[in-house]
């Protein structure tokens, strides 16, 4: 139960088993309670709910109709043209599009989904197998390397002096836990002054 930091979200995580997985084995509720689920991120949290609850219904999980209604899809795919645009603009001296912060806060709730995706499918393959899910964690990384810089950049101009580059590393499969080493945290993906570093909250 490391993951949890108050009572608050063990009985927000409880409640929910009990209710969507009242007759799974201890097993696969102690999986749950050990997997990156922000349980008080309520727009994410619904997303991977929609996940576990196909889950329990059937044998496939597809990512995308879980996202539906979210908003993330559509963030990501605004700031992918945004990017197209802030490209043209290098080359022809036109405005940079801007980044928002709220955009980025969405595109990392979509994140978590991703990772908590991606942590499910090293424990459960066969049912956690959409082949879309590489494809949008890779979309999802360059969008939010790209924003951070974007805003890195606005920031400096506004300012009037010159900050480094923001880049988010790759998530690489190979930095989401293995099931014989369940990880403590899932990745931050920008800081804001109201957003936790918990990445449960």
């Amino acid at each position: 139960m490391v993951r949890y930091s108050g009572s608050t979200q063990i009985h927000d995580a409880c409640a929910f088993l009990d209710k969507v997985w009242s007759g799974s084995s201890n097993e696969d509720k102690l999986l749950i309670l050990n997997a990156p689920i922000p349980w008080r991120d309520m727009s994410t949290f619904d997303a991977i709910k929609k996940l576990l609850v196909m889950q329990r219904r059937s044998s496939s999980v597809e990512l995308v109709p879980a996202i539906r209604d979210t908003g993330f899809l559509e963030t990501m795919e605004s700031l992918e043209k945004n990017m197209l645009l802030d490209s043209r603009a290098d080359s022809n001296g036109t405005t940079r599009p801007k980044t928002t912060s709220m955009s980025l806060l969405r595109l990392e709730g979509f994140h978590k989904v991703v990772v908590f995706y991606v942590w499910m499918r090293f424990r459960n393959p066969v049912v956690y197998a959409d082949p879309c899910v590489d494809d949008l964690k890779q979309r999802l990384e360059k969008v939010l390397n790209w924003g951070l810089e974007s805003m890195s950049q606005e920031l400096a101009t506004t300012r009037g002096v010159q900050t480094p580059d923001i880049a988010l590393a790759p998530l690489e499969d190979s930095t989401i836990a293995q099931p014989d080493h369940p990880i403590d945290r899932t990745p931050d993906i920008l800081a804001s002054p109201n957003h936790h570093s918990n990445p449960l909250d």
